[in-house]
């Protein structure tokens, strides 16, 4: 969109990205929609996914449609291998039969198959733009918004809505958190209840032994929850009550969580053993030296350039920061915007623990108790602006009880 002349793209942009911010909140846009408003922020980061996709989607279509072929035409060469002889006699007499309609119909034919070559010309043509017109609009797409450069009240509009993004992000890392644990513990529960019965079935244990392999399950659920999961610092050589698979499952939960969160995990690097004696000693000085003579000697390297942001987290970070060179920042809520956005980056961890705590699963038998939560509520909150009369104080009691 071009500047208008004499302004700015500020009353463009600042009323529509208010509505798409509302209505991302109010749940009206579907997952293609906001996909759609993604790539319009910047469609290098989000248009690359859908394009591989559709790539992978359509290598996968032409080579069923090859295959389709291949078996009619090996369908086809088996049939006339068949029955060679009889269609030749047939392909006389029909040839006969078309050579006296073709004189009789003359003209007429000519004329039709004119009208139909028009007709499909047209289709084709109708066809093929169509497809030009979705690629001109596809390749129109190479800059987004974050690529423009922006007012600083478009620039506070675009951070509410990456501050949007975000809580998503945050909500669908708790919502894995909750249905992880829910079948991380029922797995647990049912090797429990095996143990138990296993013990409840052993006749020959002393009184010390049954009460030590029973203390477990005489605890509260709080400790025995300790008890299970404290696998993670406990040695190797102490016998785990919880299975090895169950043990590997969280481990790989908890990797790609702390990779979600940005959190790169570095593999330990092994200790090696060092050599106290002095021929030890003198071997490792030797290489110390070794090892800077060759870092002199190797030439400076070239300047790389910026790798391009691939995710949301590294989009923003990027675009925070270019924001920040770009220019000097006058309306401080701006600033604040741009740090809690930047922060948020690098504290996902710390957020999701913050989070947790406040997070709640709702039951398939109480959505409509929610619902009807979440509507007195909506009451309340309305009638906290107004003066209250006897009506509202009514509608105010009503909510509440």
């Amino acid at each position: 969109m071009r500047d208008p002349v004499g302004g700015s793209v500020e009353f463009h942009f600042v009323p529509i990205l208010k509505l798409i911010s509302t209505l991302l909140i109010m749940g009206i846009f579907n997952d293609e929609d906001s996909m759609h408003i993604l790539k319009m922020i910047d469609p290098s980061v989000f248009g690359a996914k859908k394009e591989e996709e559709d790539e992978k989607e359509e290598g996968g279509a032409a080579k069923e449609e090859s295959e389709e072929v291949k078996e009619k035409e090996e369908g086809d060469e088996e049939l006339e291998d068949e029955g060679m002889g009889d269609e030749e006699q047939q392909e006389e007499e029909e040839g006969k039969a078309k050579t006296e309609e073709e004189e009789a119909a003359g003209g007429e034919g000519e004329s039709a198959e004119v009208k139909e070559g028009e007709v499909e010309g047209e289709k084709v043509e109708d066809g093929g733009k169509a497809k030009e017109e979705a690629k001109e609009g596809e390749e129109g797409l190479e800059e987004g918004l974050l690529q423009m450069k922006l007012p600083e009240s478009v620039k506070l509009q675009m951070c509410t809505l990456l501050q949007y993004f975000c809580d998503c992000e945050l909500r669908h890392r708790v919502e894995a958190i909750v249905a992880f644990s829910d079948q991380f513990v029922h797995e647990i529960q049912g090797n429990q209840r095996i143990r138990y019965s296993q013990l409840m079935c052993a006749f020959t244990m002393s009184a010390a032994e049954t009460a030590r392999k029973t203390r477990e399950f005489r605890s509260p659920p709080q400790d025995q929850v300790v008890l299970l999961t404290n696998f993670k610092h406990a040695p190797e050589e102490e016998d785990c009550p919880v299975p090895e698979e169950v043990r590997e499952r969280l481990a790989e939960f908890h990797n790609d969580l702390l990779l979600h969160c940005g959190i790169h995990i570095e593999e330990e690097a092994e200790e090696e053993e060092v050599d106290t004696s002095l021929r030890g000693r003198l071997n490792s000085l030797v290489e110390k030296v070794k090892t800077f003579r060759k870092k002199e000697e190797e030439e400076e390297p070239e300047v790389k350039e910026e790798p391009k942001p691939s995710t949301l987290q590294e989009l923003i970070s990027h675009t925070m920061i270019h924001w920040a060179q770009e220019s000097f920042i006058q309306n401080p809520e701006l600033v604040r915007m741009m740090f809690s956005l930047l922060h948020r980056q690098y504290d996902g961890l710390g957020e999701l623990i913050r989070a947790l705590p406040k997070a709640y699963a709702i039951n398939a038998i109480s959505v409509q108790d929610t619902m009807d939560l979440l509507e007195c509520l909506g009451q309340i909150r309305s009638l906290l602006i107004v003066q209250m009369g006897p009506e509202e104080e009514r509608l105010m009691i009503q909510s509440i009880g």
